[in-house]
C-alpha cells in the first residue's frame, strides 16, 4: 500500500505540474463567491485526484455504483470551467443524477429516531426522495463551504479520521482501509491546496460531498446502534451552512442559488483580515484553519459517545447555537468596517 500511495502522490504532483504549465484545466473565477480564490484562474484539478487516487489505492475499477461519481464530477467541471453557468440547470441535472443511482442502488435510510419520520420512511418511494434529498443538500453543501482553501478538503479529512477512531475503539463496522485510504488521498490533496497548486473546485467539492454520503448511510445502515445523530454532527457543518444560506436569501427575497460573499467562512476571512490587517493568503488559511480546528474538536468529543442521541443533538445544537451567534457578530462587523 505505501508503495501505491508513493506512486500516486509522484502522479498527482506531476500532473498537476502539467496541467498547471499547460492551463488545461483552469477554473474560473468570475461568480462573487469565487473571489476569495487565490489565484485568478485556479487549476480546479481536485475532483480528477479523488477518483484517480480511489482507483489507485483501492487496485479496483469504479463500478456502475460509483458511475454517479462520474456524473456529478462531470458536472463540476462543466461548472468549474463555466460551460455550465447556470445553478439552476446544474441543481437540476444533480437531481436527476442522485435520484437516479439512489433508486438504482436502493440506497435507504432505516430510522433517523423520530418517530413520524420513521413511519413515513418504510413507504420506499418516500425513502428514495428523502435519501435523495439529504445528498442535494450535503453535496451542495460542501461546495457551499468550499470557498477558502482546505476548508472543504480538511473537513472532510476530519469526518474520514472520526470514522477510523470510531472504528477502532468501538469495533464499529466500517471499511476501515477504503476510508483509511481515502484519508490519505485528502491528505495528499490538502498539502497541494495549502500550497495553493490545486483547488477543488465544484468537481471535487461534489465528489467528496457525494461520496461521504454514501459512505455515511451505509455505515448507519450496517451499524444499527450508532446514533444517526452522530452521522448528523459529522455532516453538519455544510448541511447548516446551505440550510442557513436558503434562510438568509429567502429574507432578502434573493434567489437560494444564487452565489453570494455572505458565508460563514467568508465572514470569517473578511473579520480576520480586517481586524489583524492580514494579507489575503494568511486569513484564508487562518479562517479555514480555524473552523476545522473547531470541527476537529467536535468530532473528538462525539465520537467518544456515538451511540448516544441525547448526546449527538445536544452538540448539533450547539453548534447551530454558536454558529448563528457568530454569523451575527459577524455580519455587524462586516456592515462597521465597510
Amino acid at each position: 500500500m505505501l508503495l501505491s500511495y508513493f506512486f500516486f502522490i509522484i502522479i498527482i504532483y506531476f500532473l498537476n505540474e502539467f496541467l498547471i504549465k499547460k492551463n488545461l484545466l483552469s477554473g474560473f473565477t468570475g461568480e462573487s463567491h469565487q473571489k476569495f480564490s487565490i489565484t485568478k484562474h485556479p487549476q480546479v484539478t481536485g475532483g480528477i485526484f479523488l477518483i484517480l487516487g480511489y482507483v489507485i489505492l483501492n487496485y479496483k475499477l469504479l463500478n456502475y455504483y460509483y458511475l454517479s461519481f462520474f456524473i456529478i464530477f462531470f458536472i463540476g467541471i462543466l461548472s468549474d470551467t463555466n460551460k455550465l453557468s447556470s445553478a439552476k440547470t446544474r441543481f437540476f441535472l444533480q437531481i436527476i443524477t442522485i435520484t437516479f443511482f439512489v433508486f438504482i442502488a436502493d440506497i435507504q435510510i432505516d430510522s433517523v429516531k423520530i418517530i413520524p419520520l420513521d413511519q413515513l420512511l418504510q413507504n420506499n418511494i418516500f425513502n428514495y426522495i428523502f435519501v435523495s434529498f439529504c445528498i442535494l443538500i450535503i453535496i451542495n453543501g460542501s461546495n457551499f463551504i468550499d470557498g477558502l482553501n482546505t476548508l472543504t478538503i480538511g473537513y472532510y479529512f476530519l469526518v474520514a479520521s472520526a470514522l477510523i477512531k470510531i472504528s477502532l475503539l468501538n469495533q464499529i463496522d466500517i471499511p476501515l482501509l477504503e476510508i483509511f485510504n481515502v484519508l490519505l488521498i485528502l491528505l495528499a490533496i490538502y498539502l497541494l491546496n495549502f500550497l495553493n497548486k490545486l483547488f477543488l473546485g465544484d468537481n471535487g467539492s461534489y465528489l467528496l460531498g457525494l461520496y461521504f454520503s454514501f459512505l455515511l448511510i451505509k455505515i448507519n445502515g450496517i451499524n444499527i446502534n450508532i446514533s444517526p445523530y452522530f452521522i448528523v454532527l459529522l455532516l453538519w457543518y455544510p448541511g447548516f451552512e446551505i440550510f442557513f444560506s436558503i434562510v438568509r436569501k429567502y429574507n432578502f427575497k434573493k434567489s437560494p442559488l444564487s452565489p453570494d460573499k455572505e458565508h460563514f467562512h467568508q465572514m470569517f476571512f473578511y473579520f480576520l483580515m480586517k481586524k489583524f490587517n492580514l494579507k489575503k493568503i494568511k486569513a484564508n488559511l487562518w479562517a479555514s484553519s480555524i473552523i476545522n480546528i473547531y470541527n476537529g474538536i467536535i468530532f473528538l468529543i462525539g465520537s467518544t459517545f456515538v451511540f448516544h442521541s441525547q448526546g449527538q443533538i445536544i452538540l448539533i445544537m450547539f453548534n447551530i447555537f454558536l454558529y448563528c451567534f457568530l454569523y451575527i457578530r459577524l455580519k455587524k462587523f462586516k456592515i462597521y468596517y465597510r
